[in-house]
């Protein structure tokens, strides 16, 4: 999104990855879900970073990346109590989820506060609805009661997000490595002449092992493709 104080409101833009549950369908998957390979998510969050940062408003831009799950990793923190008057059935709050908050007026730490899933929605609301009161009031509880995004946002961009040069220098050599990934990746699936390729699960030569899941998806997909849905579509 992006904020400023000379400008009207300008638009929130929400990215979802290509999620993609098996390569012989696409191998162009773009999420951190198995079983796409994490770099590939990554080289999204890469790819939009560098659209933002080259922006005429980066100054005035946050970046939000968050993670719909936790992942599966051992969280040594123990789920906080759920806030008194929640109406759900649940007594304490899930497990942590990654969250990354970016720009040139967000401070340079890490955030010790609980915030919500629904700290989005608030945010949001507050910095572009016509209304913010009336806006958050509309919603349930759970919205009214998160705390917004705003105390991590300094007055004014901190310089050293704001050098162009010294941003671009970074991304190029995340872009490096991720290029070089992508190199080898390829190479894994090529076959060897004449021989199976040394990817062993989709590469070229070689025979996909699929789950239960994946059948039933792969039959749906296949169906929807036969009554002549786009590709690319739910």
């Amino acid at each position: 999104m992006t904020a400023s104080s000379t400008t009207p409101p300008r638009d929130v833009s929400w990215i979802d990855p290509n999620f993609i549950d098996l390569k012989v369908l696409d191998p162009n998957s773009n999420d951190d879900h198995p079983p796409s390979d994490v770099r590939a998510g990554q080289a999204l969050v890469l790819e939009t970073y560098q659209a933002l940062v080259r922006s005429p408003t980066w100054k005035d831009t946050v970046l939000i990346i968050v993670y719909d799950e936790h992942g599966g990793f051992y969280d040594h923190v123990q789920p906080p109590p759920v806030p008194s008057g929640d109406p759900g059935k649940y007594l304490t709050l899930g497990v942590r989820v990654p969250a990354i908050v970016l720009g040139p007026r967000v401070q340079n730490t890490v955030c010790k506060h609980v915030f919500d899933h629904t700290t989005l929605i608030k945010t949001m609301l507050l910095r572009f609805a016509a209304d913010p009161e009336k806006a958050i009031a509309a919603l349930p509880a759970r919205v009214r009661r998160a705390p917004n995004l705003g105390m991590l946002l300094e007055k004014e961009p901190r310089p050293e997000v704001c050098d162009a040069d010294r941003l671009e220098a970074d991304i190029a050599g995340a872009r490096k490595q991720l290029d070089e990934w992508r190199r080898q990746a390829r190479e894994r699936r090529r076959a060897k002449d004449g021989e199976p390729s040394d990817e062993p699960d989709g590469g070229a030569g070689q025979k996909q092992e699929l789950l239960d899941w994946q059948e039933q998806f792969l039959g749906f997909a296949l169906t929807m493709r036969d009554q002549g849905l786009p590709p690319g579509q739910p």
